[in-house]
């Protein structure tokens, strides 16, 4: 697998092999962190043996990267997970995603080794057995040693959970510099658009703010929750269908949800890619309710709606959607409106 040159793949190689004792190190951990939690074994083995029994590493050199680049960074994500999200469902998902990324890791070093069959990999089956051994034994003194008052023993093990694996994926881009310069390209490919998304957001988030800070208090306090309310679902219902009939007039993704779509329509071979779209496509009352809470009709009903840069107008499904969300929406709006103002009046009263 042609993954670098000279120096820089002999620093590849040496970052495997640390994650190799991460990983080990991680899976040690299960009996000396204060959370008893087998999550990170279980998941580790079983995406291992899964990835080596039924992906394609074994067809082909180019496969390996596209498994082994999703683990790292599954293994990072798992251990920011922990390290921010103490809650004990967290943890147990932080641990089942690094679990997963750790054998896919594994499986990926595996089919490294089987297709480059010379002295260099012999000697790099040796030290990635050695690595992951020495994990397993010495890993935890390691722990101890390392933690302290201010950094304990789990959240040691998540910040070697992150720092090593990214050390690898920027090595994938052979060094941190390339990295950096790709982004900077990306930046000036991408500039009008960015551009487009800045000036689009913050005239969104004006209007929100006016609507919902400014005039949706104002209207239910002269008004009432039941008259305020209707007047301004009907405002909601007015102004969110007009930006709908000019966003598909302009045709230009200004707040980037037609792009967000495009991983949510995604049909590639990228496991990554693939996972988040199979995410992104459940549980579309969830989404309902949650984005129309958050957000307005307009934004909820152009996300929901199939398709990618479409801009095709309202289809029956859409204008449930679109109804759906401006009465749950407005619903949520006038409570909130209602208790604040309420609130308001109450400190007034008593306090002045």
């Amino acid at each position: 697998m042609k993954i670098n040159t000279g120096d820089n793949k002999k620093a590849f190689f040496f970052y495997l092999v640390l994650v190799d004792f991460i990983i080990a190190m991680q899976i040690a951990a299960v009996s000396f962190l204060q959370v008893k939690s087998s999550d990170f074994f279980f998941s580790f083995v079983i995406s291992f043996l899964v990835f080596l029994a039924f992906s394609e590493i074994f067809e082909s050199s180019r496969k390996i990267k596209s498994i082994m680049r999703p683990g790292m960074i599954f293994m990072i994500l798992g251990s920011l997970i922990n390290f921010f999200l103490s809650d004990a469902s967290f943890f147990a998902l932080g641990r089942a995603i690094s679990g997963l990324g750790a054998g896919m890791v594994m499986a990926s070093q595996i089919g490294m080794i089987w297709h480059d069959n010379s002295e260099r990999m012999k000697n790099f089956s040796l030290f990635f057995l050695f690595s992951f051994i020495s994990g397993l034994i010495f890993s935890p003194a390691l722990v101890s040693f390392l933690s302290g008052p201010a950094l304990g023993e789990m959240k040691v093990v998540f910040v070697l959970g992150v720092v090593i694996p990214i050390s690898v994926v920027l090595e994938f881009s052979q060094t941190a510099g390339e990295f950096f310069e790709r982004v900077g390209r990306f930046l000036l490919k991408e500039k009008k658009r960015l551009g487009i998304w800045g000036v689009g957001h913050t005239i969104n988030w004006t209007i929100d703010f006016f609507f919902n800070f400014v005039l949706y208090p104002f209207v239910i306090w002269k008004l009432g929750v039941f008259s305020g309310g209707i007047v301004m679902i009907f405002l909601s219902f007015l102004i969110c269908y007009a930006i709908i009939i000019f966003y598909d007039w302009a045709k230009k993704d200004w707040l980037g949800i037609e792009t967000i779509k495009e991983v949510k329509e995604y049909n590639g071979k990228s496991i990554i890619g693939k996972f988040t779209s199979w995410i992104m496509k459940k549980s579309d009352p969830v989404l309902l309710v949650f984005l129309s809470v958050k957000f307005d009709p307009f934004i909820t009903t152009t996300y929901m709606r199939h398709g990618a840069h479409q801009y095709s107008g309202m289809s029956k499904r859409d204008w449930k959607i679109f109804i759906s969300s401006l009465v749950i929406g407005n619903a949520y709006w006038t409570i909130v409106a209602f208790a604040g103002v309420a609130i308001i009046e109450f400190i007034g009263k008593h306090l002045f």
